[in-house]
């Protein structure tokens, strides 16, 4: 199946209601109270269990498909997102620029010499209204015969499936001030798992890992997969 990314203009909640299971208090007033360490909230909708929500209303709405959806559509033959343009990832303001990190996946995807997690990686877009996007020419990573893509550079590069990105500019240590949670591939016997890994960046471009893995033909191995650690 061939995906494109869409724009989402809200988020819609299905008509389910919270369920909040709150404990009996000996010698409370009401007999009940809810401690959010003890309970247990599925769905939560209501304006009690949503915690720091002081002079917040919570509303339902409808979304609203944007007229220029998809926006930020697959590429052209021979390029990295040929095949798929999967929003499994992150869109941060910096400034008065949006920065999109997104999985991306070409024409290899169908090669069956290659390896099943080698295809998917990590490609960046850039906006300035959310609505009309760019793939800059990074010139950092090398794809069929080239580096004139909008890959961004992972090291070690792994397959990656789901990409979470976080900016911290106050960071004291400037080569972290990007952090990257990213759900990787490794295989066991015939099939591939995925794990966690956490990476780190200086510019949102440039991407480091966070802990000691050996990729095995661009998978995470079952050993790394236990030494992944938090930022």
């Amino acid at each position: 199946m061939r995906w494109s990314l869409l724009l989402v203009a809200g988020i819609v909640w299905t008509g389910l209601a919270g369920v909040i299971v709150a404990e009996e208090k000996s010698g409370d007033a009401h007999g009940r109270y809810f401690d959010e360490a003890q309970a247990t909230t599925l769905f939560a909708f209501d304006e009690v269990s949503l915690p720091f929500s002081q002079n917040l209303k919570l509303v339902m709405r409808s979304p609203e498909r944007h007229p220029a959806n998809p926006v930020v559509q697959r590429g052209g033959a021979g390029t990295p997102d040929s095949w798929a343009v999967q929003f499994y990832g992150s869109v941060i303001r910096v400034g008065d620029v949006y920065r999109m990190w997104y999985v991306a996946a070409g024409e290899d995807r169908l090669d069956k010499r290659v390896p099943r997690s080698a295809p998917w990686r990590v490609a960046y877009a850039e906006s300035r209204d959310g609505v009309h996007w760019t793939k800059p020419d990074l010139g950092l990573v090398e794809y069929a015969g080239n580096r004139k893509n909008n890959l961004v550079q992972i090291e070690p590069h792994m397959g990656i499936l789901n990409v979470k990105v976080l900016y911290e500019p106050d960071d004291p240590d400037p080569s972290r001030r990007y952090k990257m949670g990213a759900h990787v591939w490794f295989p066991k016997n015939k099939v591939r798992l995925g794990t966690l890994a956490t990476y780190a960046s200086a510019d949102g471009l440039r991407w480091k890992t966070l802990h000691a893995a050996k990729p095995v033909q661009r998978s995470c191995s079952g050993r790394d997969a236990a030494a992944s650690t938090a930022f």
